[in-house]
C-alpha cells in the first residue's frame, strides 16, 4: 500500500531569464551603421526558469512530488514556459 504525499505549497515569485549567447560563431551579420550596436544571431535566445519558489517547485515535480506553486504568472509565451 502506497501513501501519497502531501503536496508541497511554496509561494513567492517566478520569473524567466533570457540569455542570448554573444559569440562570434553566433552572430551572423553586425550592423555597420552610426551605433554598429545592432547584431543579427543564428541562435534564438533560450529561456530558463527563475525566481525563488520557481526553482524548488520545478525540482520537486519532477522528483515525483506534488506541488503547489502560489505566483503571479501571466497569460503570454512566458507565463505559459512557466
Amino acid at each position: 500500500m502506497t501513501e501519497s504525499l502531501p503536496p508541497v505549497h511554496l509561494a513567492g515569485n517566478c520569473a524567466v531569464d533570457v540569455t542570448i549567447e554573444n559569440t562570434a560563431g553566433n552572430v551572423r551579420r553586425k550592423d555597420t551603421s552610426s551605433t554598429g550596436r545592432i547584431q543579427i544571431i543564428y541562435e534564438a535566445p533560450e529561456t530558463l526558469l527563475a525566481g525563488n519558489a520557481g526553482w524548488p517547485a520545478y525540482l520537486l515535480a519532477t522528483m515525483g512530488h506534488p506541488v503547489q506553486l502560489n505566483s503571479k504568472v501571466g497569460h503570454d509565451p512566458f507565463g505559459i514556459f512557466l
